[in-house]
């Protein structure tokens, strides 16, 4: 029988997406360019929510490391145009 405890291993350099959730597109893409300048990545549409007030972004990019990974999340997620980082 599979134990489902076992930790996930990433193996690094690894492809990540992120889900940067904000009240507007344009805004949520600036503040995703100003914490990710100088890195290559990809950014596509998501959806909206039902009532139109909130938007998310799926940013995918590699990560070097668990560090690099964690940093960005934190610096998405402190920026004050976006809401949610998933």
């Amino acid at each position: 029988m599979e134990n489902r405890n076992e930790e996930l291993k990433i193996i690094y350099p690894h492809q990540w997406t992120y889900v940067v959730i904000g009240l507007n597109e344009h805004d949520v893409r600036t503040a995703i360019g100003e914490v990710l300048h100088e890195r290559a990545y990809e950014i596509v549409f998501s959806k909206s929510s039902a009532q139109g007030k909130y938007v998310s972004l799926r940013v995918t990019m590699i990560v070097s490391d668990e560090d690099d990974r964690g940093r960005i999340y934190q610096s998405l997620n402190d920026h004050p145009s976006t809401k949610i980082v998933i």
